[in-house]
């Protein structure tokens, strides 16, 4: 893969003053004409000491994150005291989505034969950990916080190229514990969640590019009352956490279930 197209999300983004910093006001914007508009800092910061009450007696956790604006510190600030004990871990995930998806793979997929035959005595599992080690000794700073960025070598169809970030990175791992961590990090859950949300609910579209008038963006179903947006999500949250099934090894479950919320799907 190529190391300037796959870090060019995160070399643009790297190049913001603050990037904590959420975008500022202009001119052409105003606050809600009723209601509250709690500035993102706050409700991102909340999110995370959310998480930590909700889910406070689990062992370890896991974040992959993306470069959001002020997502870093939301989360290191709320964990801070599991990130100190070594029980908390953060990562940047940075993808490129490009048109050629099936030519990144195929060259990724030439790459791991390449090294299964090299290695012809290794398992598949060991040859995936030595090439990550292989990426992580090759690891790119980039950017003023001087951001560690390691390449994927074995990316997939959702994500084409990725690379990772490891924020919270110390020396109490393995080599090869540290390796099967940058091999977890992943967007691809939340990105099909975003993805239903959008499909789902009209709402919640992306907005299209109009063939007239310069190609300004038209947005045929904003909700225009914040509060309608508000309602819509709750409702499409109860579904997909008591209705909408998976299939799995043990059968088709519910996220309520997976969490032992509940015992079978909601009719």
């Amino acid at each position: 893969m190529s190391t300037s197209s796959t870090l060019r999300g995160v070399i643009l983004t790297s190049q913001r003053e603050d990037i904590a910093v959420f975008d500022v006001k202009t001119p052409t914007e105003k606050l809600p004409d009723y209601g509250l508009q709690v500035p993102a800092e706050y409700t991102m910061i909340t999110h995370f000491y959310f998480l930590k009450k909700l889910f406070g007696n689990v062992e370890g956790w896991r974040f992959f994150l993306d470069q959001k604006s002020g997502i870093r510190s939301a989360c290191l600030s709320a964990f801070q005291p599991e990130v100190a004990a070594r029980t908390a871990e953060a990562f940047y995930v940075c993808k490129h989505h490009q048109d050629q998806k099936r030519q990144c793979k195929q060259t990724a997929k030439r790459r791991f034969e390449a090294m299964q035959a090299k290695h012809s005595g290794l398992k598949d599992w060991e040859i995936k950990l030595l090439m990550l080690n292989e990426e992580i000794a090759a690891v790119s700073q980039i950017g003023p916080w001087k951001d560690r960025w390691v390449n994927h070598p074995l990316p997939s169809m959702s994500e084409p190229e990725k690379a990772m970030c490891w924020l919270t990175e110390h020396d109490q791992f393995d080599e090869d514990h540290v390796a099967w961590l940058y091999g977890k990090a992943s967007l691809h859950a939340v990105d099909l969640f975003f993805e239903k949300v959008r499909r789902r609910v009209s709402l919640f579209e992306r907005s299209i590019h109009s063939s007239a008038n310069n190609g300004r963006i038209w947005s045929g179903y904003a909700p225009y009352n914040p509060g309608m947006a508000e309602k819509l999500l709750t409702i499409l949250r109860v579904a997909h956490n008591y209705i909408d099934v998976r299939k799995t090894k043990s059968g088709p479950t519910t996220p309520a279930m997976r969490l032992g919320l509940a015992q079978a799907p909601l009719q």
